[in-house]
């Protein structure tokens, strides 16, 4: 059995295991300045938000992820915990 492989054939950001869910693509994760955009905010202001735990961010290594499902809940319930 081969590793598990997104479309493009890229190995997945996260397993199921991780997230309890299918393996994530590119169109799963935003950038920070898409992130930015959506929320009406500065690519700084997104960066210090997710670094104060305010907004939902995934880290591997040095790179920040924002999962585009995480995003979506934490606009319907900014409150939320994630």
């Amino acid at each position: 059995m081969g590793q598990t492989r997104t479309p493009t054939g890229q190995p997945p950001l996260f397993t199921l295991g991780e997230l309890g869910r299918a393996p994530l693509t590119r169109a799963d994760v935003m950038r920070a300045d898409e992130v930015a955009q959506l929320v009406g905010i500065s690519r700084r202001t997104v960066y210090l938000w997710a670094r104060q735990g305010k907004l939902p961010c995934r880290r591997r290594g040095n790179v920040a992820l924002f999962l585009r499902p995480e995003i979506a809940d934490w606009l319907v319930d900014p409150a939320a915990d994630f």
